[in-house]
């Protein structure tokens, strides 16, 4: 089940639980509160549970009406629940409400090394349109 959260607790414990599975981008945020607070106040989070135990998560910011581009800049799935579709559930249900929010275009950046993230994205449609130092840079229109 898939559903919206505002709990900062949740995502903070979360994080904090799967940090792990993110070399790069979760071990360089020093705060995980400043962090999960500005996503929750500026954004959106979408939690994945399965026995009323979130594991999964996507967030991401459907704020830019100036370009109409939403943002994914998270998406973790626990790793006992990895290859499930619960990462494509996720992204298409963050696809679909950017969409309702008027965005046009979906963007989010994958570790090059992430092999299964680019697949997953790849997959649902995205094309890589950059190539950011130790990333790629993808988009979608929606």
């Amino acid at each position: 089940m898939i559903e919206m959260s505002l709990n900062f607790k949740d995502l903070v414990r979360f994080l904090e639980k799967n940090r792990y599975r993110f070399p790069d981008n979760l071990n360089k945020i020093k705060n995980l509160e400043n962090f999960s607070e500005k996503v929750i106040k500026k954004g959106v989070v979408y939690f994945y549970y399965s026995n009323k135990q979130p594991v999964g998560l996507i967030s991401g910011y459907m704020n830019d009406t100036e370009n109409f581009t939403s943002y994914v800049n998270l998406l973790v799935i626990s790793e006992s629940y990895s290859h499930q579709g619960i990462g494509n559930s996720l992204l298409q249900t963050f696809e679909t409400e950017a969409k309702k929010h008027g965005m046009l275009l979906n963007a989010l950046k994958v570790v090059k090394g992430n092999e299964s993230a680019i697949k997953l994205y790849k997959k649902s449609g995205y094309k890589i349109v950059a190539d950011d130092n130790d990333r790629y840079v993808l988009n979608k229109l929606l």
